[in-house]
């Protein structure tokens, strides 16, 4: 079925590679190009059991499904303009009346509703267990007033998932399955672990005393499936879900990926190496002028990557079963294999500058904070700031996240900072949002963290 070529045994030295420099217990590596799609597997899947991991072994893949989702509100037909509440989903409310009233199907899919995203509520097991977080979503204050910003927003995607579950009349797993799944022959991409276990699976890894460690759950709650709570795929069916918009025909036709390629909205500059605009599902990098699509997901210790450069008719993915070093070992896999075999250049790494103007500390101290987590920006000696973090991530309390941690110059209104258990730094970046002359939102990443003072 993964019959050895030149293509495949380059990627599997690659992989072999970098595995040997990271502590992730087992990844796959995948390409599609021109006629060719070439797959290759190391490591082990459950470092309990022991068992390799296979080129079809199934990843979880977290927010990638948030592409999956677009694709399937696209092909539904529905008007992505018109205010949910309208027709599509006439029950739907949030603590603001004005949202409540004016969020529409784009600001869901374009991370610009200014729900407070970082929303994880469980209800068990269900087929009800959608409709009834969206309900509990009466409560859900605003980040920032819908169309504002552009901030990734879980909690969004729920809720576009509950207005297919009423457009199609089935639950978010059914509909996802034979609205999607099935017309595209998508056989190993799975969204209930009754389903998965009849496969080859990949478990996920959390940081031990040792090494990884198998985590206790399979996936983040299914009332969280349509923003990526549980989802998993093999790299063969994630590889032939990007040829449908690398080609532009099968189960999407031309339409679909046209529409969710086109660009919606800016990101801020700086926030992640090259990510420059939305699209429906899509982020948009630019890579030395080569425009390129993709997204990230992380599952319960793990952590899928998948990038496309339509242009270039190449997509490429990894999948890992440990997230911690896992999101290093994806960017590194995805710019060598980039730039190896299409020729693109990556866009540079964060990294701090010497600044020619001395800094305005009082131009960014203060607080900041959205759902789940905090942000104190005070001064410091030297040529950064401090920041002290308190996170309560997905209702699990970091204690090593709440230390305080140095914001190097980075450019304007970018600072680098250092994370307690990863490597590379975290952009963070001050944005005046309303035009006054003054910061009113920090972000770190995508997650834009309102001004309280």
């Amino acid at each position: 079925m993964f019959p050895l070529s030149s293509l495949h045994d380059r990627l599997e030295g690659r992989l072999r590679e970098a595995l040997s420099r990271h502590r992730v217990p087992g990844a796959v590596l995948g390409l599609a190009l021109a006629d060719e799609t070439a797959v290759a597997a190391a490591g082990v899947a459950n470092c309990r059991t022991g068992a390799p991991v296979r080129p079809d072994s199934l990843f979880p893949i977290g927010s990638v499904t948030k592409v999956y989702e677009a694709a399937l509100v696209l092909s539904l037909g529905l008007d992505l303009d018109e205010p949910v509440r309208r027709r599509q989903l006439p029950d739907f409310r949030v603590a603001d009346a004005e949202a409540t009233e004016t969020i529409t199907l784009r600001h869901l899919l374009t991370h610009s509703s200014g729900l407070e995203g970082d929303y994880l509520a469980g209800f068990g097991r269900g087929d009800d267990v959608v409709r009834r977080y969206v309900e509990s979503c009466a409560t859900l204050g605003q980040l920032h007033p819908p169309g504002l910003l552009t901030s990734y927003c879980n909690s969004g995607c729920v809720v576009g998932g509950r207005i297919v579950e009423l457009a199609t009349d089935l639950d978010w797993d059914s509909a996802l399955r034979r609205r999607l799944l099935e017309p595209a022959a998508l056989t190993d991409t799975v969204s209930l672990p009754e389903d998965a276990i009849l496969r080859p699976v990949a478990v996920g890894h959390l940081p031990g005393e040792d090494g990884p460690v198998v985590t206790t759950e399979w996936s983040w709650g299914r009332s969280f499936g349509p923003a990526g709570g549980t989802p998993a795929a093999s790299a063969p069916d994630l590889l032939a879900f990007a040829r449908l918009h690398l080609e532009g025909r099968g189960a999407l036709g031309t339409e679909i990926p046209a529409a969710m390629a086109e660009w919606q909205r800016a990101w801020p500059e700086g926030i992640e190496p090259g990510l420059a605009g939305q699209g429906l599902g899509w982020l948009i990098w630019d890579w030395g002028g080569a425009r390129v699509l993709g997204h990230d997901g992380s599952g319960v210790g793990c952590f899928a990557s998948l990038r496309l450069v339509p242009d270039r008719g190449i997509a490429v993915i990894v999948l890992t079963n440990y997230e911690t070093e896992g999101i290093e070992l994806a960017d590194e896999l995805i710019r060598g294999v980039l730039a190896e075999e299409a020729g693109l250049s990556p866009p540079p790494r964060l990294a701090p500058i010497e600044r020619d103007a001395p800094l305005e500390p009082s131009r960014y101290t203060g607080a900041y904070k959205r759902l789940n987590t905090a942000y104190e920006i005070t001064e410091r000696p030297g040529p950064g700031l401090a920041a002290r973090v308190f996170m309560d991530a997905m209702g699990v309390v970091v204690p090593d996240d709440v230390a305080e941690r140095t914001l190097e110059p980075a450019g304007d209104d970018l600072f680098a900072m250092r994370h307690a258990q990863v490597a590379t730094d975290t952009a963070i970046r001050f944005v005046d949002a309303d035009g006054d002359g003054e910061l009113d939102y920090l972000y770190d990443d995508k997650w834009a963290n309102r001004r309280l003072s």
